[in-house]
């Protein structure tokens, strides 16, 4: 039932000879689709370095922010950083604490919220036990835009208080002490891309920075910045942020930087999801090591995976890496239970009334709700929300959306319906009494109709061509250079016309080959079930958008082509 889209080419007309010259017919061709023709721009982008990063002091309120966290570092006084539960908010908060004990800091003091009895943001309860504790700063990883309420408890206790952010500004800002947020509306920096572990890196690069000024290094070594992108990128990419721009230098970075970490969590998750990597990929890290990571967060043990990242004790890594699997199984068997559930309601709602945003609910365990949300915009090609009984009177739930289609702006049209909410462009949370649940799905649906209704753009699958002739080997591993590949720097998408499915096996029930010539195959990872639906329909041959790939497999490598969608042939009589 998912929405059968078009297929359309990014860019049409014929590739500069002065670029195809240089790069051959692959590379080439997938610069030349993104807009990359101008050869210096094409070579900056091809070779990121980090010499080139701009001044974090960019960043609205960091100079402040900087010059605060710094005096705070040589007077010694206690440090409190208070980070969200998810991947995004652990990673910048075991980056920042590492990062000010590597400074000489006496006392950090890592806090994040029970996911499962506080919820999201920042609690002026939190703020209270803090400051009890003798805090007189607390710095915030992945949250506190929206923490009105904490900050005046801030200053009530005279505690200053930091936001570092990168949701979505909605209302007023909080009263903080500083706001470091590329995306509050006054904010200049152009860097709203970042992650919250993304502002945590700028801000740790500027207070060594203003450290470096007050020559508190004398006689200490000073932090390299570089030992911290390792939990950058795995920040970063767990919170699917665009790769662009100063992103795409540091995670290029950074993931060879996680692949030689010598972080013991690291080490030791690394050696038990990826136990032979000799490279890693944003895919790796994104569907391999960040899930682990989060299922322990998603079940409400965030301090599991906190510890992990923290601990310098090989022996506890290992323990904790085995707690952490086990609650990923856990997780696993939750979440696939509420899925299906989700699922069928769904389809009934689909099928019912067709709306534009797909809104279910029921009585589901809460920390699965964001990646059920995601499966379901997936598998049935529509934003989606799933929402849970959180109390008797509240329903509280998570969003999901294809990339046209802002959460945020979305919930903007219903939020005199919501008790609160927040988030960013791709996800959101919401909370909102249970007797509104109706007037909340038909003004979100009004909204997202006429969004829809006005909406320029065709909604379609974007492709880089057809697959030139002739490809070997080493033009995919050319490719490799416009790599690391995600959000706002897609996988390559290319078109091969014409399959002859006569000519496919199918491999362990699930998966298709095709030998497209010698030494060239199209492999479809679960792509049997689909193709085998198009011959039962009468299908002959097929068109399939591809993403060309080495292939490498005990020091032989080859040309492969990963079939990432399939369709009936456009320029074939299928049916004869």
């Amino acid at each position: 039932m998912k929405r059968k889209l078009d297929w359309v080419s990014r860019r049409n007309g014929d590739i500069p000879v002065e670029l195809s010259s240089k790069y051959g017919p692959l590379l080439s061709q997938i610069l030349w689709s993104r807009g990359l023709e101008d050869p210096r721009a094409a070579e900056f982008f091809l070779n990121p370095r980090l010499e080139t990063l701009e001044s974090p002091f960019r960043l609205k309120d960091m100079e402040g922010a900087a010059e605060r966290v710094a005096d705070a570092i040589i007077n010694k006084e206690p440090i409190a950083v208070y980070a969200d539960y998810d991947i995004d908010g652990m990673s910048g908060l075991a980056l920042l604490v590492s990062f000010f004990k590597s400074c000489g800091a006496e006392t950090v003091i890592p806090y994040q919220p029970d996911r499962l009895v506080e919820g999201y943001g920042v609690h002026a309860e939190a703020i209270k036990k803090l400051a009890d504790s003798g805090v007189k700063i607390i710095i915030t990883v992945d949250t506190g835009i929206a923490a009105h309420e904490a900050a005046i408890e801030s200053k009530r206790l005279g505690v200053d208080f930091i936001v570092t952010d990168h949701h979505q500004q909605i209302l007023d800002l909080p009263v903080a002490t500083f706001v470091v947020n590329p995306n509050q509306f006054s904010d200049q920096s152009k860097l709203g891309y970042l992650s919250g572990t993304g502002v945590a890196f700028y801000l740790a690069m500027s207070v060594r920075q203003k450290l470096r000024i007050k020559q508190h290094f004398a006689g200490r070594d000073e932090p390299d910045l570089k030992t911290w992108l390792d939990l950058f990128v795995l920040g970063t990419i767990a919170d699917s942020v665009d790769l662009l721009g100063e992103n795409r230098i540091l995670v290029r970075s950074g993931l060879n930087q996680l692949l030689k970490t010598k972080r013991a969590g690291l080490k030791a998750l690394l050696a038990k999801t990826l136990p032979n990597a000799n490279q890693l990929s944003v895919r790796d890290v994104g569907f391999t090591i960040a899930p682990k990571l989060n299922a322990a967060s998603r079940l409400g043990r965030a301090d599991l995976s906190t510890k992990l990242l923290l601990t310098t004790d090989p022996a506890e890594a290992i323990t904790l890496v085995e707690e952490i699997m086990t609650l990923n199984s856990e997780r696993s068997e939750i979440q696939s239970k509420v899925y299906d559930e989700a699922l069928r309601q769904a389809e009934e709602q689909i099928a019912k009334s067709d709306p534009p945003v797909l809104i279910v609910h029921g009585e589901w365990h809460e920390g699965v709700l964001g990646i059920v949300a995601a499966k379901l915009v997936e598998n049935l090609g529509r934003p989606s929300i799933v929402l849970t009984q959180h109390a008797q009177d509240r329903l509280r739930g998570s969003m999901r959306t294809l990339q046209h289609f802002s959460c945020i702006r979305a919930l903007d049209s219903c939020k005199d319906l919501l008790s609160r909410y927040g988030g960013h462009r791709m996800a959101a949370g919401m909370q909102l009494a249970s007797n509104r649940i109706e007037e909340f799905s038909e003004t979100l649906w009004g909204a997202a109709r006429k969004f829809f209704d006005s909406y320029t753009e065709q909604v379609a699958i974007v492709f880089d061509g057809d697959l030139p002739e002739n490809l070997d080997c080493s033009e995919a591993e050319a490719l490799e250079g416009m790599s690391p590949w995600g959000n706002g720097n897609p996988e390559p998408l290319l078109l091969v016309r014409n399959v002859d499915l006569s000519a496919s096996q199918t491999l362990k029930e699930q998966h298709l080959k095709c030998k497209l010539k010698p030494g060239c195959d199209l492999i479809g990872f679960f792509k049997a079930r689909e193709v085998k639906q198009l011959q039962e329909s009468g299908v002959q041959h097929f068109d399939a958008l591809v993403t060309p790939e080495v292939n490498r497999f005990r020091n032989n490598k080859s040309l492969q082509l990963r079939i990432q969608y399939v369709r009936p042939s456009q320029t074939h009589n299928s049916h004869t």
